[in-house]
Order: structure tokens, then C-alpha cells, then sequence
């Protein structure tokens, strides 16, 4: 996302199975901050948009900075529960859903 807070659809995005690596492309150079959520599958749609026990999340510490005609940025995320003053990136997870 542009901004820290997630408003409108992701500037890129993906959808992993189980934990492990993964690749946002293409991403246009520009600077973005990266939020993760991870929900069971079993959740359902309602489990996606809800808060509960069932939802990790993670933010980079600090943008990411893309430029153009360089190496992608690498950037590890550790999964923990939301707190009550994390953004809300699981409105996001409908644009990648679908």
C-alpha cells in the first residue's frame, strides 16, 4: 500500500497456502508499507472481515522502496495477533480473494 494505512485495492498482492516465500509483482517503483494477514481457510468470508483469535497479521517496520531497474527489496514479516491500534488490512483481503 502507498500509505501505512490500507484504503483502496493493494498496488500488488498474493495468496499463499502455507507459510514460505513470497513474490509481489509487478510493483510500479514508488515507496509502500507491506501488511500481512493470515486467516484459516476454514474462516469462511465472515472469518476474513472479523476480528478473532483466528486472524495474525504483520507490518513492515519500516516502507519498502522500490526502484525501478533494480533487485526487488527483501523483506521478512513475523505473523502475531492484531492489536487494537494495528491497521485494518483485512478489508484488503476481498481484492486478493477474489
Amino acid at each position: 500500500f502507498p500509505s501505512a494505512v490500507p484504503q483502496g485495492p493493494p498496488v500488488a498482492g498474493t495468496l499463499l497456502t502455507m507459510p514460505g516465500a513470497y513474490h509481489l509483482r509487478p510493483v510500479p517503483a514508488g515507496r509502500y508499507h507491506l501488511l500481512v494477514a493470515a486467516v484459516p481457510h476454514a474462516a469462511g468470508a465472515r472469518g476474513y472481515l472479523l476480528p478473532g483469535d483466528n486472524i495474525l497479521i504483520a507490518t513492515s517496520e519500516r516502507p519498502v522502496v522500490v526502484r525501478a531497474g533494480l533487485p526487488p527489496a527483501r523483506r521478512d514479516v513475523w505473523l502475531r495477533r492484531p492489536r487494537l491500534i494495528d491497521p485494518p488490512v483485512l478489508v484488503s483481503l476481498p481484492y486478493l480473494l477474489a
